[in-house]
């Protein structure tokens, strides 16, 4: 029986993978409306299709790794200023022909990323969220201890009929 209904189900889904694959013909207008009886139909011209134009899209952001001794000294000046904040790591990023710099500094147990314009300029400063995963404990099988004059209890389920 099982067999036969997954028969079915095979079936059943092979037709209509062909159907939903198989291109639609033009509805035809159902038997209550009558057209009109025209002398000589002629068919419209069928107008060529064109591929679809694919959007332009913005070329992505350049990025590139900057060694923080070799920032411009203007953007190495406003570090300083930071107190107990030092430059960990630094980016300059072509956006749209725009060029910013993004250099992550660390200190008093935080991480930053100061971003400074084109100019050097100081823009913002945007906090750093940091990932941590919760740390998983691994539990150790407990261990069951049988005393050496106890023999191996049997289990046997609930609905077990004794032997006779």
């Amino acid at each position: 029986m099982k067999k036969f209904i997954l028969a079915i189900a095979v079936l059943a889904f092979v037709s209509f993978t062909i159907n939903a694959q198989t291109p639609t013909t033009e509805k035809k207008a159902p038997a209550t409306e009558k057209k009109a009886p025209v002398a000589a139909e002629k068919k419209a011209p069928v107008a060529e299709k064109k591929a679809p134009v694919a959007e332009k899209k913005a070329p992505a952001p350049k990025k590139t790794i900057i060694d923080v001794t070799k920032l411009p000294k203007e953007i190495l000046d406003n570090i300083k200023t930071h107190k107990g904040f030092n430059a960990v790591k630094a980016e300059s990023i072509t956006d749209k022909g725009v060029l910013t710099y993004v250099v992550t500094v660390e200190g008093n147990k935080t991480k930053v990323n100061y971003i400074y314009d084109k100019d050097k300029k100081f823009v913002k400063e945007e906090a750093i969220k940091e990932v941590t995963k919760p740390a998983v404990k691994k539990e150790e099988p407990k261990k069951v201890e049988l005393k050496k004059d106890e023999p191996k209890k049997e289990t046997k389920p609930a609905d077990a009929k004794p032997v006779k």
